[in-house]
């Protein structure tokens, strides 16, 4: 019985980590696009 508490809350952690993670990754492709266009623009 304790041991599906332990491993709805490590699902939880995991949920959270992978959602950040992929906030993260969000962000840097933008900011890449961004870069790129940037220097499309400059041309």
């Amino acid at each position: 019985m304790g041991q599906t508490t332990q491993q709805e809350k490590g699902d939880s952690l995991t949920e959270g980590y992978v959602s950040e993670l992929w906030d993260f990754a969000r962000i840097s492709v933008t900011q890449n696009n961004l870069q790129e266009m940037r220097e499309i623009w400059d041309q």
